[in-house]
């Protein structure tokens, strides 16, 4: 008996044909690694909990107390925890907490005015313009040019940036939108111009406010003839359009570069603290002492009033699930690995002519009608394990390994031959009876054998043979059970015709 070799091509189709276990092992590895992930999931969300409701139950005790306090009291307290608070830092950390503050200060300034902002919120590619020109005339330049400087105050006026949002039913400032273009065309004959230009993000109240502004000119007259004596002011052009806004665009870039470069600076810094500095900063900001509000499992959120902990509700980690899948498939794997090593029986693919240097006259595969479910898949397998050889049906290959062994009794010229294995049942006794009709037919003498090596009285009936043809089943019979065979029929001097592996 040679040594044998382990082939990494039957190993892989080994483990391949278990896929169906395989599969089952992933569900059940990802279900348990699930559940554990959703209770070590509950056990940190009761965790956090009460570490919430503690947190709640102090501020609530601080709260009642500061409540019962006096102001003054409630200040020097106040004043004390502060100064307590400064004591325990240098003068530049210090100063680089109030620098994060006042950065973020101005990076919240400038976000209220891009939202508040009539002028932020304009297409500057598609911006809707109005322009108002008034002639102002007198009969005295220097009277004119005086009247003039007081309807382009009136123009630029709060009273008139209440009228106009008022008139239009606007909610935010509009002093930004409405500017003054003084543009003269020369004070000829005791005349000037005001000219008006007028933003908005629609065209329509853009047109609203034009009119509203010419009609508080209209209101405002009598008032100012009364001051400066006669004069008149005409309404010369309204027109109304829409213009690309480049320096618009600007503007509203700048302004968010603004916001970007106040919040880099504040992140920077806050990266930078230290414990004793988290808890001035959080004093200063929320009136309250607390650590750096980034904790595991909770996610942070940052108001005016302070930080607060957003609690996480109990969940399956998908990353535990997958962890799970591929350990218990692994883990099986390597069972099988293991299994295959630590084999001593015969397989399917073995070839008796090199490990026990005797003809192998055949190799009968399992019955087709036999597949499982999804059987398609364990053929596409076995093409693997079987890719350098010619697959026969049952009946087929059995009708050859008989053939094989007629011509092998017939070459041996012998006239009793015994058929002999370990555990003759199933296919190989299907085969062992298909070979003796073949060679009944031919005058030849044939006995069936099974167990030789167990049973005394089969052993007794080998005592006649002069030929043997092993007929083995792969996965049943041992490589030791073949060795012994083989030995026993030396010692009987009882030629070995060759060797048949039914799978």
């Amino acid at each position: 008996m040679k040594e044998r070799e382990i082939s990494l091509i039957d190993l892989i189709v080994e483990v391949l044909l278990h896929w169906r276990v395989v599969v089952v092992a992933m569900l059940i590895g990802g279900m348990l690694m699930g559940a554990f992930s959703f209770y070590r999931s509950t056990r940190a969300t009761e965790r956090q909990r009460a570490q919430l409701a503690e947190q709640q139950k102090q501020e609530q005790l601080l709260a009642e107390q500061e409540a019962q306090m006096s102001e003054e009291e409630l200040l020097n307290w106040q004043n004390a925890n502060k100064q307590e608070l400064e004591e325990a830092l240098t003068e530049a950390q210090i100063a680089n907490v109030n620098s994060a503050i006042m950065y973020e200060q101005f990076r919240d300034e400038k976000i209220r005015y891009r939202e508040e902002s009539i002028l932020m919120q304009i297409d500057p590619f598609n911006a809707p313009r109005a322009d108002i020109t008034f002639l102002v005339k007198s009969n005295d330049i220097e009277k004119t040019y005086n009247i003039q400087k007081i309807y382009e105050d009136l123009f630029m006026s709060t009273e008139l940036f209440d009228y106009v949002k008022k008139e239009c039913d606007i909610q935010n400032p509009v002093n930004d939108v409405i500017s003054l273009e003084r543009t003269s065309y020369g004070q000829m004959q005791g005349n000037d111009t005001v000219r008006i230009a007028v933003f908005y993000s629609d065209e329509d109240t853009c047109k609203a406010m034009a009119d509203a502004i010419v009609k508080y000119a209209q209101q405002q007259y009598k008032n100012v003839e009364k001051s400066v004596g006669s004069h008149e002011i005409e309404l010369i052009s309204q027109t109304y359009g829409t213009l690309i806004y480049t320096d618009l665009l600007t503007q509203q870039r700048n302004c968010e570069n603004d916001i970007a470069a106040q919040n880099n600076a504040a992140v920077k810094l806050k990266a930078a603290f230290t414990d004793e500095e988290w808890y001035y900063y959080n004093y200063l900001v929320s009136g309250r002492a607390t650590a750096n509000p980034e904790k595991e499992n909770a996610e942070e959120t940052e108001a005016e009033e302070g930080t607060t902990i957003t609690v996480i509700t109990p969940e399956i980690s998908l990353k535990m699930v997958i962890l799970g899948m591929i350990l218990f498939a692994f883990g099986y794997v390597f069972v099988i690995f293991l299994m295959y090593i630590l084999n001593n029986k015969l397989r399917a693919t073995d070839d008796l002519q090199d490990i026990y240097c005797i003809p192998q006259l055949g190799a009968i595969s399992s019955d087709e009608k036999k597949k499982k479910f999804l059987g398609i898949i364990d053929e596409w397998i076995l093409k693997l394990r079987y890719r350098d050889k010619r697959r026969f049906a049952p009946q087929e290959a059995a009708n050859l390994a008989a053939v094989a062994a007629k011509m092998a009794v017939k070459k041996q010229g012998v006239s009793n031959v015994c058929l002999m294995g370990c555990n003759l049942a199933g296919e190989a006794l299907k085969a062992c009876e298909l070979i003796k009709e073949r060679l009944t037919a031919e005058g030849a003498t044939v006995q069936i054998l099974s167990n030789v090596l167990y049973d005394a009285e089969v052993m007794e009936e080998l005592a006649d043979a002069q030929g043997a043809v092993l007929v083995e089943t792969a996965g049943s019979t041992l490589y030791d059970e073949i060795a012994k065979e083989l030995e026993l029929l030396n010692r009987q001097n009882i030629t070995v015709l060759g060797g048949i592996v039914v799978e």
